[in-house]
């Protein structure tokens, strides 16, 4: 949800075996540690978000690798982040 509601770009590298791997996790660090993170969350105006950007979010959440319990074993942080996003 972030990535999208911020638009961020991934980064781009090239594997030593010639393959290309897209990363959003430094990307999205930078803004998670961002100190007006939260208050900038709060704020967000719904109504201001393009429903395409919805529709790609909803194709995040249902990919499995963002299942709420495997999550939640990396960070408790992540873990609440995911439900508020999932709306649980």
């Amino acid at each position: 949800m972030i990535i999208i509601y911020y638009i961020i770009q991934p980064e781009q590298k090239i594997n030593p075996d010639g393959t290309k791997t897209i990363s959003y996790l430094q990307p999205a660090q930078k803004i998670l540690n961002n100190k007006n993170f939260i208050n900038q969350i709060k704020d967000m105006e719904l109504e201001s978000i393009p429903y395409q950007r919805f529709r790609q979010v909803e194709k995040l959440i249902e990919n499995p690798i963002f299942d709420l319990k495997r999550v939640s074993k990396f960070t408790p942080c992540l873990n609440n982040l995911m439900s508020w996003v999932n709306g649980k």
